[in-house]
């Protein structure tokens, strides 16, 4: 999820995928290590077209993880996204139904969904491994136990 600085509310989705091209294609080497908000050089119609050509190199997919991890080190970088979220990604009020959530993820197919508050701001996500059989049972018994 892509969440607004200051509050933490929900401004959209991006996929690990589209991170991780957006990061082989869009950083300048040196962007990570030495900026505070890294601006990355990918049109958005760039950005729409990407394939995953480039992540099979596992040579490049560890140098960039590498540089983000340094990055991450010095605690201040950040990504502004928002010209590249999905902003009318599906989203689940904290509130929501285990039973109808269950049945989104079912009826769409869909690998998790972010969790949000009453005033928008991010609480969780959901997973479909959340869902799966075992652990409804059990978070079933333990909601009935509160």
């Amino acid at each position: 999820p892509i969440v607004s600085a200051p509050d933490n509310k929900f401004q959209g989705l991006v996929t690990r995928f589209q991170l991780m091209a957006l990061l082989c294609k869009g950083v300048i080497r040196d962007a990570l290590e030495t900026q505070d908000i890294v601006d990355l050089q990918v049109d958005f119609a760039e950005f729409n077209q990407m394939r995953g050509h480039r992540l099979m190199d596992p040579k490049l997919t560890q140098d960039l993880l590498d540089r983000t991890q340094v990055a991450t080190s010095r605690g201040s970088a950040k990504l502004d996204l928002r010209r590249y979220a999905n902003r009318s990604a599906m989203i689940l009020p904290s509130w929501f139904s285990l039973h109808r959530t269950y049945l989104i993820f079912r009826t769409l197919g869909l690998r998790h969904l972010t969790v949000i508050d009453e005033t928008a701001r991010v609480v969780g996500i959901v997973t479909r491994k959340d869902l799966m059989g075992f652990n409804i049972d059990e978070r079933l018994a333990a909601a009935r136990i509160k």
